[in-house]
């Protein structure tokens, strides 16, 4: 059968029965935050839309998918939206990568194109490259429907960026003819778009900001005769006019323009964890547009009235307006706010969450007749959590050298122990203690009883944690030391007893006092012996004290030459006393149900029996980070023996106190509202037992819970574990590129890297024979930022566990740039195993290693071979091509790649590779006259024959003049005669040499670009 060729028409009733979708944001970020890329669309109909026909791409040749035919560039993709509906007047938001989109928006996206969050919904790949994004140069974005049988997709909405002389980027299907799969051989064809050349692009926009659609009058678009889904013809939008730059406000587009407007701050934007406040948003309007409704919502997890009374509306753009309150919204209504004008809300006894991190108090602004939406940057509330000393001294790796605030009481005043210098302790109420030290004497605050805030540095001298350089203020006086229980003799070796002042009891075994008139009293009970040291400038006076006494103490556990030591500072810690046997860590704790599914809600019960004759009285419980929940004591409930007992929370701590729990009788603590792993694990919930006046000590056996499979281990990728702050307990997978041992011959300075393309240093300050190259670990560990002499960050996972589960796995594949990419590449990319090839332009050797410059003719960077590494240089010589494979560091704020192995530095013939980075493009530097019959010749050099080669001419103001070559490359002379497609000179000036080299194996793009003047003959 002859195929019939049929042109694309759209019939007026066919016209009115499709609904509009309209793309309103795009976020094109640069390359080095590319990944957080987005797409916003927004259905302008009076009725929901079906999705499930409607597409997203970013490549013009997006319509041959009804040909089954795609691209094959890696930073391309073609996508389909799942079968929902998109409701009447709203905005859905498609993110390039939704973890790092939730990360820096503090939003989820409604879709994600690439799978990184299982809470988000995927969209449908028909093609995904491996890296793809939104060029931040030039490119496009195109909204479009098809049913998935006709010749022809119909255009929803459109959007190209870049300068002109990328328009080959953009889309144009003028005349083009397909096939589709119908079960027929007709041909259709797509009506005229406008040409690419005509089309008005916007720029991208400034690094940090997105374009956004201003109302929806999509300016200068033609309505007739398109291949759009309603007739428009799509590429003939002014996107210069319909588009603003402006900072990012995902799913909150507005038909009315000036909704939105505004801005708000808020007072105070730091507090602490579980702390009331009186908070003060300020608002200001816009010049363009008067602000007439305005919505404030609380985040989750404030608590407040929620009452109208305790909302204060005040300032000259509040005359008038009426206020409601609804839950945690706040509502003005009847304003009229300008940019002349400040209105404040000010919400009093707001108390923040008992988790710390960044909430954004959600501020929603309209105009007269429009509709309520999100300004472009919500005020938020940095709550930080108030920091423990146990959490300090469990985490040492972590926050040694690092600046901290603490609350706490002098346990141990300063000019006590020592007169030469403060040597003090403070202890709150986690019951741990911390030595606080200066060379200085004069500290007024540290006197016992007071309670501090104190602000210093954390640091260890001989192996015993410090604060240092520290700020005080005095908070309250005449307080009692918390958390000071009973322990025996025995327990006093306990790390987590060093530092700390606990009260027990002994018989005085001796009683010694040394010629400078210090003293040191032994004392016994029946689980062992332990020193006091009386320093006699604490003024004691222990002539009373008799060896056979039973004495009681109340003291800071110290050491002395490896063993427990017990410093006293006033007359009244030691007295009469009693020797006690107190159990700690007794009980046995079942829970049920002991499996759950993955992330779901789920309640707890966690069931105590004794195993002492002495009453178990405390209780901790400790919930796994991995797991959420609300952090709330009404989630907490008690039965059997804790019934009436007392409950407190502290994040992921639960503690019971003032219960008594005996052989013959049991207790259980109920927490509900937990929120199961999205992983197969098995969590360990840590449970820690005292008796009355005893310390806090794990039991035996842990419960254990299997979260589905129970096989796995919740992980991260490396790339999101890359973005979370200090101080955060991570769990991620990956392959070890460089192993221990090898950077640092006597320590663990490790990197793994997974398929998030980012790689992470694993520090410990011994050797790991875990953690070798090719072994692929799950790895949990606390991220610490580790800053040299000259500021440079090192981003560690310390204090670390590793579990091996395979060994010589496939490496990963490393991010393959040319010198100058690399050594321009930012502070996120640290740690990441990359490539790079070029020439050997100087080989430098100092006391630690080697530096050898690797460069081609983009640029150069510098390759670090530390010394004991063991890498042999002696075949490597100035002018080798060699290709150096290693992880991105940092050396006085450049980039430095740095191998491990000798297998990672290679020499090659530069003839037998595809050299995507080596194509140069030269021309004589002069003046060139065409009118006396003048050419200008054209050098150019690539390396890879399997490349697409373009080489065009263009003048200042982006117009194409004249195509030179365009193919694939093969030896020719090049010249212009100065002539453009019509053959007329061109006119006098200054004209752009532009050469674009596509590799078709990798689909990577290169381009240079040199100038060209045109002269003339001068007259006589």
């Amino acid at each position: 059968m002859i195929a019939r060729i049929i042109k694309f028409l759209l019939l007026p009733l066919f016209l009115l029965a499709q609904d509009h979708l309209y793309i309103t944001e795009v976020m094109i970020p640069p390359e080095t935050s590319a990944s957080l890329a987005f797409v916003e669309i927004y259905n302008a109909g009076d009725a929901p839309v079906s999705l499930a026909d409607y597409y997203l791409a970013n490549y013009n040749s997006y319509y041959r998918l009804a040909e089954n035919v795609y691209s094959s560039r890696t930073d391309e993709f073609l996508v389909r939206f799942p079968d929902m509906n998109i409701a009447a007047g709203q905005a859905l938001v498609i993110a390039l990568n939704g973890a790092e989109f939730y990360t820096n928006f503090f939003a989820q996206p409604d879709f994600e194109i690439k799978s990184t969050d299982a809470g988000i919904p995927d969209m449908q790949p028909l093609w995904l490259g491996s890296a793809p994004k939104l060029d931040y140069s030039r490119g496009m974005i195109i909204l479009f429907h098809w049913d998935g049988q006709s010749d022809l997709v119909q255009d929803a909405d459109y959007m190209p960026w870049g300068l002109l002389p990328f328009n080959s980027w953009w889309m144009d299907k003028t005349g083009v003819s397909i096939d589709g799969p119908d079960d027929n051989s007709d041909v259709s064809e797509y009506l005229a778009d406008l040409t690419k050349s005509q089309q008005k692009a916007r720029q991208a926009p400034g690094s940090g900001l997105s374009l956004q659609r201003q109302g929806l009058d999509e300016v200068s678009e033609v309505q007739t005769g398109g291949n759009g889904l309603t007739g428009h013809n799509e590429a003939t939008e002014d996107w210069t006019a319909s588009f603003i730059s402006a900072n990012p406000a995902p799913g909150s587009f507005s038909p009315f323009p000036g909704d939105g407007a505004g801005t708000a701050v808020i007072y105070p934007d730091t507090v602490e964890t579980n702390t009331t406040h009186d908070f003060i948003i300020q608002l200001t309007g816009s010049a363009d547009y008067t602000i007439t409704n305005i919505e404030i919502t609380v985040p989750d997890g404030w608590t407040w009235g929620q009452s109208e009374s305790d909302v204060t509306v005040s300032g000259d753009g509040a005359s008038g307006c009426a206020l409601s309150v609804d839950g945690q919204i706040i509502s003005l209504t009847e304003t009229q706010l300008t940019d002349q004008q400040l209105l404040s809300v000010t919400i009093s006894g707001l108390t923040s969450p008992a988790e710390g991190g960044w909430y954004p108090f959600k501020v929603q602004t309209s105009v007269s007749g429009g509709n309520l939406t999100q300004i472009a940057e919500s005020p938020g509330v940095d709550v930080q959590k108030v920091l423990t000393i146990r959490e300090v001294l469990e985490n040492f790796d972590t926050y040694n050298g690092q600046t901290v605030t603490l609350k706490a009481v002098v346990a141990i005043g300063a000019g006590i122990t020592r007169t030469d210098r403060t040597d003090a302790y403070i202890q709150d109420g986690s019951g741990r203690g911390l030595n606080v030290s200066a060379f200085e004497t004069d500290f007024p605050d540290l006197v016992r009883g007071n309670l501090i805030k104190i602000t210093g540095e954390i640091s260890e001298y001989q192996g015993d944690p410090q604060i240092q350089y520290f700020e005080t203020e005095v908070l309250s006086t005449g307080n009692e030391v918390p958390a000071v229980g009973f322990v025996n003799l025995i327990s006093l070796s306990t790390p987590d007893l060093k530092g700390a002042m606990i009260k027990t009891a002994g018989v005085v075994q001796e009683v010694y006092t040394f010629t400078d008139g210090n003293s040191n009293i032994t004392i016994y009970d029946p689980t062992g012996d332990v020193v006091i040291r009386v320093w006699q400038t604490t003024g004691i006076d222990i002539s009373g004290i008799n060896t056979g006494d039973t004495l009681g103490v109340q003291a800071v556990v110290d050491e002395y030459n490896g063993a427990p030591q017990l410093l006293v500072g006033y007359q009244y810690d030691l007295y009469p006393g009693v020797i006690e046997i107190v159990p700690s860590g007794s009980g046995v704790v079942t829970v049920s149900p002991d499996s759950v599914g993955l992330s779901e809600t789920a309640s707890l019960n966690f069931s105590f029996s004794a195993t002492s004759d002495q009453a178990v009285s405390e209780i901790n419980i400790e919930i796994p980070s991995y797991w959420g929940w609300s952090g709330s004591e009404t989630d907490v409930q008690l039965d059997g023996s804790f019934a009436g007992g007392d409950i407190s929370v502290n994040t992921d701590q639960v503690f019971i106190s003032n219960v008594s729990l005996l052989p013959g009788s049991d207790g259980s603590v109920s927490i509900s509202n937990l929120q199961t792993p999205a992983v197969d694990t098995a969590s360990v919930f840590n449970i820690r037992t005292a008796s009355a006046g005893g310390i806090l000590t794990a039991i035996n056996n842990n419960p254990v819970i299997l979260v589905g499979k129970g096989t796995q281990m919740p992980v991260i990728p490396i790339a999101q574990a890359r973005l979370l702050p200090e101080g955060t307990k991570v769990t991620v997978k990956g392959v070890v590129t460089i192993g221990s041992g090898i950077l640092r011959s006597s320590s663990t300075n490790a990197y793994i890297q997974d398929n998030s393309g980012r790689g992470i240093n694993l520090y410990k300050s011994s050797r790991d024979a875990d953690v070798m190259r090719g072994n692929l670990l799950i790895v949990t560990g606390v991220l610490e930022e580790y800053a040299n002499s000259y500021d440079d960050i090192v981003l560690e996972i310390t204090d670390y566990t590793v579990r091996i589960l395979k060994t010589n796995a496939d490496m990963p594949e490393p991010l393959s740039l040319s010198p100058y990419k690399m050594a321009n590449l930012g502070t996120e990319y640290e740690g990441t195993f990359v490539e790079v090839q070029g020439k050997v332009n100087d080989l430098q050797t100092d006391d630690y290693g080697q530096n050898l410059i690797v460069a081609d003719n983009s640029g150069a960077v510098t390759c670090r071979i530390n010394i004991d590494t063991g890498i042999d240089l002696s075949g490597i010589a100035l002018g080798n091509y060699i290709k150096v494979r290693g992880i991105i560091g940092f050396y006085r704020g450049d980039v430095q790649v740095t191998p491990g192995y000798q297998d990672h530095i290679e020499i090659f013939d530069p003839s037998t590779l595809p050299g995507k980075d080596l194509v140069s493009l030269k021309l004589p530097n002069k003046p060139f006259v065409p009118e006396s019959g003048e050419k200008l010749k054209i050098e150019y050099t690539i390396i890879n024959q399997n490349s697409h080669v373009t080489i065009r001419i263009f003048d200042l103001a982006g117009r194409m003049v004249y195509t030179l070559f365009d193919g694939i490359p093969y030896d020719i002379d090049l010249s212009w005669n100065g002539r453009n497609h019509i053959n007329e000179l061109a006119p006098v000036g200054t004209y752009i040499c532009h050469l674009e080299v596509v590799d078709n194996d990798t689909g990577d793009r290169q381009v240079r670009m040199a100038p060209i003047v045109i002269g003339t003959v001068l007259k006589r």
